[in-house]
């Protein structure tokens, strides 16, 4: 654990993992450039370069620096997974507040002073802000680009969502494309966890964990708007789908009463292993024939 933020720390700490899309990441930086205070100082931004060099960290650090007020820190890190990186750029805040971004996101004004307000609204106790997301418009979009962003196929959308009786969120809705959490907080339990190759839920894991051992209260952070710009093929949420399996029989090994509250069963158990694979054992015919006919993805424009 850190010692405790040096002398003039900022009170927020932008925390952005990126690999291999620099023309996104400099978009992504631009936006915090345009945010109330950024030319101030008024926060910090650290962003991990996943498998980057030494060279491409200089790079983006001269482009952006000035226009970030002087609190831009650009760490190159070996090739290991989002997890990892989101684990260290944790460690190495000097904030407060830990802003959690993608690379790929735009912010709207005043998604830093909204994260703020949200870690001041609750009477002392630890906070998880969950912003909101919308996906950057599709020209010419395409019935699968209809079902990505108007669909829970990818995100549940905070709108829409089910509150407690005091109004407020569940840990559900917490992505790690916008959402903050107190630092010290997230230190005291240990940081960020999820095994090195996993994607997904290692955002949701840490508010659950925030929630149940911390006694953090879900804020809607909803004036925190970033525009996801991401666009999904059919292939690439297929390969999310796998991926998002493997990631929840790691944290079901690894944090089984988070996994068990949010899939509602122990997914590792025998039945449960013996359904899946009848299941599958099922729908084997109809995939293997989908997969074999063609497609014009002409047919799927409006």
């Amino acid at each position: 654990m850190r010692d405790a933020s040096p002398p003039n720390a900022p009170d927020v700490s932008v925390l952005i993992p990126s690999f291999g899309r620099p023309d996104k990441l400099s978009r992504c930086l631009e936006s915090l450039a345009r945010q109330p205070g950024a030319r101030e100082g008024a926060f910090e931004t650290i962003v991990g370069l996943d498998g980057g060099n030494e060279d491409e960290a200089e790079t983006i650090q001269r482009a952006h620096h000035a226009a970030l007020g002087g609190r831009l820190r650009v760490i190159a890190m070996a090739r290991s997974g989002y997890i990892p990186v989101r684990r260290r750029l944790f460690e190495v805040a000097d904030g407060s507040i830990a802003l959690s971004l993608n690379d790929d996101v735009i912010l709207k004004p005043g998604v830093i002073e909204a994260h703020r307000r949200a870690h001041g609204s609750a009477s002392g106790r630890a906070v998880v802000a969950a912003g909101r997301a919308r996906w950057k418009p599709v020209e010419r979009p395409t019935l699968f680009d209809v079902l990505v962003q108007r669909s829970p196929l990818i995100f549940f959308d905070p709108d829409l969502a089910p509150r407690d009786e005091h109004g407020r969120l569940s840990y559900r809705y917490c992505y790690g494309l916008n959402m903050s959490v107190g630092v010290e907080a997230v230190r005291r339990l240990g940081g960020v966890r999820g095994p090195g190759f996993a994607y997904g839920y290692d955002d949701t894991e840490l508010a659950h964990r925030l929630v149940t051992e911390a006694d953090a209260v879900v804020v809607d952070a909803a004036d925190a708007v970033v525009v996801h710009d991401h666009r999904y093929t059919p292939e690439a949420v297929l390969r999310r789908e796998y991926e998002l399996g493997r990631s929840a029989w790691a944290y079901a090994a690894e944090s089984p009463a988070f996994a068990l509250e949010l899939f509602g069963r122990d997914i590792r158990s025998s039945d449960e292993r013996a359904y899946s694979r009848a299941y599958l054992q099922r729908e084997r015919g109809d995939a293997e024939r989908v997969a074999h006919e063609a497609f014009d993805p002409s047919d799927a424009r409006h």
